[in-house]
């Protein structure tokens, strides 16, 4: 996966999560014997207010598994997330994971994933993609799609044109055109 984002801002500029996010406690996993291996995962959700990031990213709706969805795609986060709120009109099962995730936030918060929606139907333009998405504490997007999915249809992020390209082997390159991402407005 390329990142072609040359006017971006360096390490010194940096995402912060949800604050709850690091706080939630992981739900026991009925098939888990607490042999599995833990795996490592990050991410790096925007919340309102983090305007110096915004144009560093790429967002936008789409579908997801029948479900107008405000999805971020972001190459800094490992796996692809879906928040709680959202997570309740997917129509997929809540399956268990055969390993638990430990996801690290920029700010040192983590949590465990031990679940996941396993083959979530995406829709860009005319292309149906699948992801496994994990519950996560997300307030500002439904869906974050990261590495994994990104690298699974070798897509290209042009931060500049707010572009996502793909060129899955065997299939036409084609392109999901993003947009800034738009705030929430404050309410006094």
């Amino acid at each position: 996966m390329v990142k072609d984002c040359s006017s971006a801002p360096q390490a010194s500029s940096k995402a912060t999560p949800s604050a709850a996010a690091s706080n939630e406690a992981p739900k026991p996993n009925p098939r888990t014997t607490g042999k599995e291996p833990m795996r490592q995962g990050r991410v790096f959700a925007l919340v309102p207010g983090d305007v110096q990031n915004t144009e560093t990213v790429v967002s936008g709706s789409l579908s997801n598994c029948t479900q107008n969805a405000y999805e971020l795609i972001d190459s800094g986060s490992t796996y692809s997330y879906v928040s709680h709120a959202f997570s309740r009109k997917l129509n997929r099962p809540l399956e268990p994971m055969n390993y638990l995730l430990a996801v690290s936030s920029p700010v040192g918060g983590s949590m465990t994933c031990a679940y996941m929606y396993p083959a979530c139907e995406i829709i860009v333009g005319d292309m149906h993609l699948f992801i496994d998405l994990l519950p996560l504490n997300i307030d500002h997007f439904d869906v974050i799609l990261g590495m994994d999915w990104l690298q699974k249809y070798h897509a290209t992020i042009d931060c500049v044109t707010k572009q996502v390209i793909f060129r899955p082997p065997g299939l036409t390159e084609f392109v999901l055109k993003g947009s800034l991402v738009v705030l929430r407005p404050y309410l006094i």
